[in-house]
């Protein structure tokens, strides 16, 4: 893997184990769960868009575009519905 796209992925996931514990931590003091979920969901919408992001720009110029327009990256289940709760899985489809 070459080091640049390791890098970049060991940035998301510093990002998300930070982002956890502050939503952990959210909820201990007494935020609701919908706004956890809400959290989450973003959390996790973000996290997905970088990595996406990180992927086409290991792409030649020409191939990330058609890729782009070619392609649709869609949430399903709990994350599709925006209801995504801390350690539920992440299903996409990729269309």
């Amino acid at each position: 893997m070459p080091e640049l796209v390791a890098s970049r992925i060991q940035q998301v996931r510093d990002h998300l184990a930070s982002r956890r514990v502050e939503i952990r931590n959210m909820h201990a003091v007494g935020a609701l769960g919908a706004q956890v979920v809400d959290a989450f969901t973003e959390l996790v919408d973000g996290v997905v868009a970088r990595l996406v992001r990180a992927a086409l720009d290991e792409l030649s110029r020409e191939d990330a575009s058609e890729f782009e327009s070619g392609m649709a990256l869609v949430g399903l289940g709990g994350y599709g519905r925006a209801e995504l709760s801390p350690y539920c899985d992440v299903d996409l489809m990729f269309l």
